[in-house]
């Protein structure tokens, strides 16, 4: 213990006040960090955005298709060929008589 005692009251500690320049340096890398922090924050803030906006065309897209593939389905009949003209075509069957009220 001695040892330590005597090797600890040999060492001198000397406080130096820094330059001005580190401290313009030192602050200018904090400053450089917080906006690229915040650059990050704002890209990370996009693409989850994004991929919120992709979900949900990506769960629009799953419903429109399997509406088609029900549609594809019905198609085997007649009756239903007929009735997707009529309804999404404005096709007429030949015997239907249009009348013009314009």
């Amino acid at each position: 213990m001695e040892r330590i005692a005597e090797f600890l009251s040999r060492i001198k500690i000397e406080y130096r006040r820094s330059r001005p320049l580190t401290k313009m340096v030192a602050v200018a890398a904090i400053a450089l960090s917080m906006v690229a922090l915040l650059t990050l924050s704002w890209a990370k803030y996009d693409v989850q955005k994004q991929t919120q906006e992709m979900m949900g065309e990506a769960a629009r897209l799953e419903q429109e298709n399997a509406q088609l593939e029900q549609k594809i389905d019905a198609l085997g009949s007649v009756q239903s060929a007929e009735q997707i003209a009529q309804e999404e075509l404005g096709m007429v069957s030949p015997d239907t008589v249009l009348i013009d009220t314009e």
